[in-house]
């Protein structure tokens, strides 16, 4: 027996006009059949086409530097952990000047507030490259004050 698992993603949409529409549509838990499809480009399996009453909008399909949680609630008392989110669906509005255009490792570069700016580059810094015989002599040091005696005492 094979269960479905539930796929989340977060929908991020700059433009306002169809962020209310689209906010309007989920509280009133309309029907929208028709009203909304979301085809994605075959060569591109990233990019797409989100149409929304008849108006078109390219969306991007972008990784999250770190996974979110997503849960869920049938008594708002308890809360039950329902899926791990890892990506975000980009509406591209391009009157919109402050969202940047998606990056071309298609990794959201700020993640899903402020404090996740850059967090994938700031936590995951390149190793330090320390040359190989200055690294033979600092572990040669190491060994011989492990053993109970130096260079200094070793030249005397």
């Amino acid at each position: 027996m094979s269960a479905d698992l539930e796929q989340h993603f977060i929908l991020r949409v700059p433009n306002l006009d169809l962020a209310n529409k689209l906010r309007g549509w989920l509280r009133d838990q309309a029907n929208i059949d028709g009203q909304m499809s979301l085809v994605f480009e075959a060569s591109h399996a990233n990019e797409g086409i989100l149409t929304a009453d008849g108006a078109q909008h390219r969306v991007v399909l972008q990784n999250l530097p770190t996974v979110v949680e997503s849960y869920k609630t049938l008594d708002d008392a308890n809360l039950v952990k329902v899926a791990d989110i890892g990506q975000v669906l980009l509406v591209v509005d391009p009157s919109v000047q402050n969202i940047p255009y998606p990056c071309p490792q298609q990794e959201c570069p700020d993640g899903v507030t402020p404090p996740m700016r850059k967090a994938r580059s700031r936590h995951f810094q390149p190793p330090i490259n320390i040359p190989e015989p200055l690294m033979k002599d600092a572990v040669n040091d190491v060994l011989e004050k492990l053993a109970g005696r130096s260079r200094t005492m070793a030249a005397s």
